[in-house]
């Protein structure tokens, strides 16, 4: 198993191998420069597709748990408010707590450190 980079510019994600500890402000320097995001730099993972594919499963779990809440939100505005919504709705807030949790643990406290440094 090895650490992993993942970049992401636009729909694209590309992933490389972490080194060592010191390399993480030179590949911070250089995804800014060309106009990348570095959005992971502690992925553990067998190899560089599945680095890859980790950060997009949690991508897109977000994405479907956003949907789900407000599809559920435009049911309780227009058609009616039940208990069923009120559940639906308290189990898609949970599970973003959860997916929340599992995003930020993708990212170390030198790269936080290193964009908030960057604004």
């Amino acid at each position: 198993m090895n650490t992993y980079f993942v970049m992401k510019n636009g729909p694209q994600y590309s992933a490389s191998e972490k080194v060592s500890e010191d390399e993480l402000t030179l590949q911070f320097e250089a995804c800014k420069a060309a106009s990348v995001t570095l959005v992971s730099d502690t992925v553990v993972a067998e190899s560089e597709e599945k680095a890859i594919s980790q950060v997009k499963s949690i991508t897109y779990q977000t994405t479907v748990i956003a949907l789900v809440g407000f599809i559920n939100t435009l049911c309780m505005l227009f058609v009616a408010e039940s208990a069923v919504n009120l559940v639906i709705m308290m189990a898609a807030i949970l599970c973003m707590v959860g997916v929340s949790g599992k995003a930020r643990s993708l990212e170390s406290e030198a790269l936080k450190a290193l964009r908030k440094a960057s604004k």
